[in-house]
């Protein structure tokens, strides 16, 4: 897939060489705290239903491929499975004795630029055989990298820069560390990392948690195309839920329809609830949108098919200028100047019904247009930021896409 150059604004907030280097000093996330400190204020950056998420090149992946760290799902156990290499391990895992340690995978990550918040290794079920030290390296790329081997390795050799520096990991083990704040404005943008594993041994999942950089049309396009402003390429995070027991808020924002029930937001069946209430979930757009250019809404039923909700309801909530009639849901992604800001959203929310409740069927997509169901006769002027939708009385979607033109204030700089 193709992407747009970067801006030199944006490469400019990329951190230099020498201020990444062994001496960061990451914050370990205790793994009872990975998702509560993760999963509402950023997205995995390789996640593999992204558009260019994928291995470049590896060191060794003699007994289990470099491709599974990657999975979505949880690592998995079979005892006493085995293959032509030997056992069979739900991860990458590489031989032993490495002559020329470390062991190492490189990605392109999954969109046009991200920037990196924090780092997930789960070594779930290696014991024994698990790695020892684990380091983070990146490499930003503006244009025109969309294929790396081992040429372009060592030709970019001297602008890897450290993301995690080298940590101890424990076997069957979820690990995490939260990066510090850089001074200033600068932020941790990269378009590849590579992944060391000392000496070597197994690793089964590899999580990168930051933020996507957007590339949206110029500011100077007077008359774009609608985009998807709740799409994860364009900036949109998850914030906050009701229930997410069989499938997580997050996915509703992935590209494309997926491929099972697996991979949408599904609520717990509901008990003893009354009549009228159901399990919401709240989007921050990736961009703020004028009413009266929001064009439709698409919620998409794919694969639930006998537990998908039985209606629907859209809601809106506005961006304010007003800091302190905000709360904090959590830390989001950064605007186009560089600063850090968070997924706000106004305290004692008054969303705006703009969808009433309406009938779902099992595995389509069902699209809400703007002068039809949607009402945004109410919106003119108003710049929307947050979407909530609501699911009666409980149930699964598969995705929520959000179509509008990109609101450009006279003080933002378009990227």
């Amino acid at each position: 897939m193709e992407f747009a150059a970067l801006s030199p604004e944006i490469i400019q907030d990329t951190i230099s060489p020498s201020s990444a280097n062994d001496s960061i000093q990451v914050i370990p996330v205790p793994t009872s705290e990975i998702d509560s400190t993760f999963s509402s204020t950023t997205i995995n950056l390789l996640h593999p239903s992204l558009p260019s998420t994928r291995v470049l090149s590896f060191s060794d992946e003699f007994f289990a491929p470099a491709s599974s760290l990657l999975h979505p799902h949880p690592p998995i156990h079979k005892p006493n499975t085995y293959t032509p290499a030997g056992a069979w391990y739900d991860g990458w895992e590489t031989r032993r004795h490495n002559p020329s340690p470390p062991d190492y995978v490189i990605f392109r990550i999954g969109v046009p630029a991200g920037v990196v918040k924090g780092v997930e290794i789960d070594t779930g079920f290696f014991s024994g055989n698990h790695a020892e030290h684990v380091s983070v390296t990146g490499l930003f790329l503006d244009s025109g990298h969309e294929t790396f081997d081992d040429a372009a390795v060592a030709k970019n050799s001297q602008t890897w820069e450290t993301i995690l520096p080298p940590q101890k990991c424990n076997g069957s083990t979820r690990h995490a560390w939260l990066l510090p704040s850089l001074p200033g404005q600068k932020r941790r943008i990269y378009t590849h990392i590579r992944l060391h594993m000392h000496p070597d041994g197994g690793i089964a999942r590899f999580r990168l948690h930051g933020s996507c950089l957007p590339i949206f049309p110029p500011a100077t396009t007077t008359h774009s195309e609608p985009i998807d402003l709740a799409a994860l390429t364009s900036g949109a995070l998850a914030i906050a839920c009701s229930d997410e027991h069989f499938g997580r808020k997050a996915n509703l924002l992935l590209p494309g329809r997926g491929v099972d029930m697996g991979d949408g937001w599904e609520t717990g069946r509901s008990r003893g609830r009354r009549a009228g209430d159901g399990d919401w979930v709240i989007l921050r757009l990736g961009a703020g949108c004028l009413g009266q250019e929001l064009e439709r809404a698409v919620v998409d039923t794919a694969f639930f098919r006998g537990n998908y909700p039985q209606s629907v309801a859209l809601s809106v909530a506005f961006e304010s200028l007003d800091d302190d009639a905000k709360r904090r849901v959590g830390k989001g992604d950064e605007d186009e100047g560089g600063e850090e800001v968070v997924a706000e959203c106004p305290a004692h929310a008054e969303f705006l019904r703009v969808l009433e409740p309406t009938p779902l069927g099992p595995d389509r997509e069902h699209v809400f247009t703007a002068g039809g169901e949607l009402r945004t006769d109410a919106l003119q002027g108003k710049v929307v930021r947050w979407v909530k939708m609501e699911i009666f009385p409980d149930g699964g979607v598969k995705r929520l896409r959000v179509f509008g033109r990109r609101y450009e204030s006279s003080t933002s700089g378009g990227t």
